[in-house]
C-alpha cells in the first residue's frame, strides 16, 4: 500500500488508466473516462498530471518500473541460465492468468501507434528490459552451460518473442490461458541450439 492519501489517489488514477488502456485504443480514451473509471474528479486528475499525455506517460512508467522490479527479482537469484529462462517464462505466462488487463495495457505500449509515439522517450527503457538478461548468458558461457559462438541478444529476443506470441494469442482469444506451454519446454527449445556440447569447449 502507498503511504499517504496523495499517493493513494495517484495510484487509483493510474490503475484506472491501465484498465482503460486494456479495453480501448489510446485515441478513444478521454479524461471523462479516466474520471469515471477512477472515481476521481477531472480537476483533481489535471492537478496531478496536467494532461492526458502526462497521465499516460506516468502510467507507462509505472508499468515499466513494475516489470523491471519483477525481472530484477528473478535475476538476483543464484540460478543457471536455463533456470532463469524458465522463471522468466513462468512469470510472463502466469501474469496473463492473474492480471490480463495489465498485460493488455503493456501490449498497447508496444503496439498502439498513438501511445507508442507519445512515449517514444521511454522506448530505450522498454528495450533495456529485454537486455537485462544478457549478463546471464555471459555467466552461462563462463560456467560451460552454453556455447559462446552465437548472438546473445538475438537469442534473448527470440525467447521474448516466443513468449509474446503466445501472450498475444491469449489476448485475442485464439488460445485459452490453460493451453499456454510449459515455460520449461520453451526454454528447452532455445537450449537445443545454444547449450554446450559434451567434450566441446564453450
Amino acid at each position: 500500500m502507498l503511504g499517504n492519501s496523495t499517493d493513494s489517489t495517484k495510484e487509483r488514477i493510474l490503475s484506472a488508466c491501465i484498465r482503460l488502456l486494456a479495453r480501448l485504443p489510446f485515441s478513444r480514451i478521454t479524461m471523462n473516462d479516466v474520471a469515471g473509471e477512477s472515481g476521481v474528479t477531472k480537476p483533481m486528475i489535471y492537478y496531478y498530471f496536467t494532461n492526458k499525455q502526462g497521465l499516460y506517460m506516468a502510467a507507462a512508467r509505472a508499468m515499466l518500473v513494475r516489470a523491471r522490479a519483477e525481472l530484477e527479482k528473478i535475476l538476483a537469484q543464484d540460478l543457471s541460465l536455463r533456470e532463469t529462462l524458465v522463471a522468466l517464462g513462468r512469470g510472463r505466462l502466469e501474469v496473463i492468468k492473474r492480471e490480463p488487463e495489465l498485460v493488455r495495457a503493456h501490449l498497447s505500449l508496444l503496439l498502439d501507434p498513438g501511445i507508442r509515439e507519445m512515449i517514444s522517450s521511454l522506448q530505450d527503457e522498454l528495450a533495456d528490459l529485454h537486455r537485462m538478461i544478457l549478463p546471464a548468458f555471459g555467466r552461462a558461457v563462463r560456467s560451460g552451460e552454453i556455447r559462446s559462438d552465437f548472438d546473445f541478444e538475438l537469442a534473448a529476443k527470440m525467447f521474448h518473442g516466443v513468449l509474446n506470441a503466445y501472450i498475444v494469442r491469449v489476448i485475442h482469444g485464439h488460445l485459452a490461458p490453460d493451453e499456454l506451454p510449459d515455460p520449461e519446454d520453451v526454454a528447452n527449445i532455445l537450449f537445443k541450439g545454444i547449450e554446450a556440447r559434451r567434450g566441446v569447449q564453450p
